[in-house]
């Protein structure tokens, strides 16, 4: 069932502008300085409770990364592009990064090369990491 949907959504389920928004959305490099500027600032003016917050945020990252990975190798659940071809959409890359979305994004198809490069993809890392900042966010 989960890989019917994926291709349904993959395949049929497509738009130019959600595509440049999904991959936007999902494009770590672009949001970067933005999220390194808030945890600067949270530390310097947030007083003693933004110290605590980035400071418990970064080693609850730290413990939960190796964690990640542990059962990343125990479950070894294959990424969709991994099982067979699928469509990516990626952004060209440029500099500094957030241009790229001033620019039509690359629509390809995953093949060997993709799925011999990439790891087990269940836990998400992404769906980890955001869990644990959106606690660390309601807590503080």
């Amino acid at each position: 069932m989960d890989q019917s949907l994926f291709h349904l959504i993959n395949e049929e389920w497509t738009s130019p502008a959600l595509d440049l928004f999904m991959a936007a959305l999902s494009n770590g490099a672009i949001w970067k300085p933005l999220f390194i500027a808030i945890a600067l600032a949270a530390f310097f003016f947030g007083g003693f409770r933004g110290r605590a917050f980035i400071v418990c945020l970064l080693l609850a990252l730290a413990v939960t990364e190796p964690v990640t990975g542990i059962l990343k190798t125990a479950f070894d659940r294959h990424r969709p592009k991994q099982v067979e071809s699928v469509r990516m959409v990626q952004l060209q890359k440029t500099r500094p990064a957030f241009l790229t979305l001033f620019k039509k994004p690359v629509i390809r198809f995953s093949d060997q090369s993709d799925r011999n490069r990439a790891g087990p993809s269940f836990p998400s890392g992404h769906v980890v990491t955001n869990t644990i900042i959106a606690a660390y966010c309601t807590l503080f």
